[in-house]
């Protein structure tokens, strides 16, 4: 992740946003302006990749289109 590229977040809490700032154990996202949501992870866990938001893990999509797609193939497979 850069800063500044628009990001896709899905899980317990389901927003898009861009990447404000980003390190090895933190990620700081605008939801709104003068919204913004810190993602942690804990590289000692048992899946050092995932990250968290307010304690419960998190997917982050970096690619919207690949996303949407997804999306729209769930929907289509539900219907």
């Amino acid at each position: 992740m850069k800063r500044g590229s628009k990001v896709c977040i899905t899980g317990k809490r389901c927003f898009t946003g861009t990447v404000l700032a980003v390190t090895d154990i933190a990620m700081v996202i605008e939801e709104a302006p003068g919204c913004t949501v810190t993602l942690r992870r804990d590289p000692a866990s048992t899946k050092p990749l995932q990250w968290r938001c307010a304690g419960m893990p998190v997917e982050i999509h970096s690619d919207l289109a690949d996303f949407r797609k997804r999306l729209a193939d769930l929907e289509r497979r539900t219907r």
